[in-house]
């Protein structure tokens, strides 16, 4: 985590004990103990990003059954899509637009 986040940011997380110590390495870090039915700690929630992952797992159970590393990117930006546009009506003309405004090679 260290080699990816800035130390000025503030860590929120849940009440997993590997969590420990990240005040030390981060500016703050605000622990969300869902086991004392903390699930909100002022402006701080989880629900969002519990959200996302319910809906990743679904997909995983669902639609793809098996993910490869090679294209798990590719995967994330799928759901991640999905779970930025979910309350838009019309998103797939927003994919639609998306994909027109790539350069994609062409095939022959």
């Amino acid at each position: 985590m260290t080699e990816c986040i800035h130390p000025n940011s503030t860590i929120i997380t849940d009440g997993f004990g590997g969590y420990a110590g990240m005040d030390k390495h981060f500016n703050d870090h605000v622990i969300l103990n869902h086991e004392k039915k903390q699930y909100r700690k002022g402006k701080f929630s989880m629900s969002t990003i519990e959200g996302f992952w319910a809906m990743l797992k679904r997909a995983v159970i669902g639609v793809y059954h098996k993910i490869s590393f090679t294209h798990l990117q590719d995967y994330l930006d799928e759901i991640a899509f999905k779970f930025n546009y979910r309350k838009v009506s019309n998103r797939f003309d927003i994919l639609i637009n998306r994909m027109m405004a790539v350069n994609l090679p062409l095939t022959g």
